[in-house]
């Protein structure tokens, strides 16, 4: 059975535009002469969907591939993207601009902001260049002495100005986005690598009857599905369109054009064992299938190619068994581990959304539900008119134990939320500060952090994650390198190439017995030993993997709200 050859797009005035349901990506860290041949091949073998962006150095070769492919252009439906230095509202306008004139085209059918960060200019944008090996220099962007990305929290979107160390908002832009539909240079605009908190900072300002958020495009494959975000997308009519359909490669932190093959189980995901069992049974390739996979869960694959014979082929979706969906579902990761893309890799000196303030924003969407009537209308983070799904109360009305309590904990919102019944309060805080400040503790405060941050991790507690970042932080030795390594661990240890075998043996236990405790038995408790743990500590291990497991599931039933100081 065939699948959608294109999906409804909503655009300005309530309109909808059909978008073709299999994209050719254009983004390659590489000598930008590929992308003329590669997007004449790909347009002359059917793709009527390019998308590109400023970043990608190419745009000018994609107007020579569309002069060579000898395709109309209006039957081609074209994205493109401005980098964060463009974002100030007074440069955006430049930035499509430059694009329209390296294009060769007086519209673009999709404009989008490439990030939900912004960074300072520096100098005339319009002269502003990318290619290989290009320097902020070239792009027009401020640098501090030390070379890194100036962060330009004004115009950033509102957690991620915190992050950068100010206040500010994406809405001044998203309203200048706005009104380049109206001028007629693009058919719609919309936005790239945001999550939640960033959509629902600009929802109020894009409705339907107006010019609505149009599309959002972020990573997903079976590896990392990236469900919960997508979800909400659909219920609030956004399309989904995805880069690194195959998740080729990873970009790890000495720089984005030194990406290396993503293989988190030792495989590339297209030699993943199931995938390959899948292409055989329906006599498709592996790029074939996890194409056919992306569009059939109604988003839109947007994998590049310069092999004639893969152009063809990834264009060449059909339906895939239900029983073969269910396998590719199963190949997913746990929190951020199946991710391939770490955005703060391009912004040396900026946060770009996904070290922290993605951690806090997954982990609060995975204690949802799947298929709540909250997910389906809703998804929010905690009001910031009330810190708990219940009430609050007075702290002056509270029994002046209970007063003392809070205080001593300087007001956190736990302890506020946990005080509307103030023997749960006392029990809660009794055996917190047996196990994280008694001196007859058997564990490191190190350790006791690690477990803290991977099991809230696992069980999805944003609140606890957070929290226990500073205290993990504060165990490292409380400076700048402790701060960004803390933060690291608490996103996914797995990732953490230097991570000591002693914590690595920690971690591993820590995350199998909050998520599968049955399957723990001897051989894990060896493995601890192995790495130096004694039995007495080993026991106080599986107790503060214990106590963790309640207090995230405290903090997630109550919707605790985070505490702005733990974002600082």
């Amino acid at each position: 059975m065939t699948l959608p050859a294109t999906f409804p797009m909503r655009v300005a005035n309530n309109k909808i535009v059909q978008v073709p349901s299999v994209g050719f990506g254009t983004f390659a860290a590489e000598n930008p002469d590929w992308c003329t041949d590669a997007v004449a091949t790909a347009l002359k073998a059917g793709y009527r969907h390019l998308d590109t962006a400023w970043e990608y150095g190419v745009e000018a070769q994609i107007a020579q591939g569309i002069r060579q492919s000898g395709v109309p252009r209006s039957e081609i439906f074209i994205t493109s993207k401005f980098w964060p230095q463009f974002a100030a509202p007074e440069n955006v306008e430049k930035a499509l601009d430059i694009t329209l004139e390296a294009l060769e085209t007086d519209y673009i059918d999709l404009f989008l902001a490439h990030f939900p960060v912004a960074i300072k200019p520096a100098g005339n944008l319009f002269k502003a260049r990318n290619f290989l090996g290009a320097t902020p220099k070239d792009q027009k962007a401020a640098t501090d002495k030390n070379g890194n990305y100036v962060p330009d929290p004004e115009h950033c979107s509102g957690s991620l100005a915190k992050l950068n160390g100010g206040e500010g908002s994406f809405v001044p832009t998203w309203l200048v986005m706005k009104a380049l539909v109206q001028s007629g240079k693009c058919r719609a605009v919309g936005v790239s690598n945001f999550e939640i908190e960033h959509l629902e900072e600009l929802r109020p300002h894009a409705s339907h009857d107006d010019v609505p958020i149009s599309c959002n495009q972020v990573e997903a494959h079976p590896w990392f599905p990236n469900n919960d975000l997508l979800d909400l997308m659909r219920t609030q009519g956004i399309l989904a369109t995805i880069y690194s359909p195959f998740a080729p490669r990873a970009f790890p932190a000495d720089g984005p054009t030194s990406g290396e093959p993503f293989r988190p189980k030792g495989v590339l995901l297209i030699d993943e064992p199931s995938v390959k069992d899948i292409a055989r049974r329906n006599e498709m390739d592996v790029g074939q299938v996890l194409q056919s996979w992306a569009v059939q869960r109604g988003t839109i694959p947007l994998a590049k190619s310069q092999n004639p014979t893969r152009i063809q082929s990834n264009l060449s979706v059909r339906e895939l068994p239900q029983d073969d969906l269910r396998l590719l579902e199963a190949l997913a990761f746990p929190g951020l581990s199946g991710k391939s893309f770490d955005a703060n890799v391009f912004f040396p000196g900026v946060n770009a959304a996904t070290l922290i303030d993605v951690m806090l924003s997954m982990s609060f969407r995975r204690t949802l539900p799947r298929g709540s009537g909250y997910l389906r209308t809703s998804l929010r983070f905690p009001s910031t008119r009330s810190i708990s799904r219940l009430r609050v109360p007075d702290t002056a009305s509270l029994p002046k134990s209970t007063q003392q309590t809070i205080q001593a904990h300087h007001g956190d919102n736990w302890t506020r939320a946990l005080a509307l019944n103030p023997d749960t309060l006392r029990r809660f805080v009794t055996h917190y500060e047996d196990l994280f400040t008694d001196q007859t503790t058997k564990l490191e405060a190190v350790d006791r952090e690690i477990v803290a941050v991977v099991v809230s991790h696992t069980n999805g507690c944003g609140f606890c994650q957070t929290h226990h970042t500073h205290g993990l932080t504060n165990a490292l030795g409380n400076d700048k390198a402790a701060k960004l390594r803390a933060k690291k661990i608490a996103l996914d240890w797995h990732l953490v190439r230097d991570l000591n075998e002693k914590h690595k043996a920690l971690a591993a236990f820590s995350e199998l017995l909050a998520s599968k405790p049955r399957e723990v038995g001897k051989q894990q408790l060896n493995d601890l030993k192995e790495v130096g743990y004694e039995e007495e500590q080993i026991v106080e291990i599986i107790e503060v993997v214990g106590w963790f497991s309640h207090s995230n599931r405290l903090m997630i039933a109550l919707g605790v709200e985070i505490d702005d100081k733990s974002l600082e």
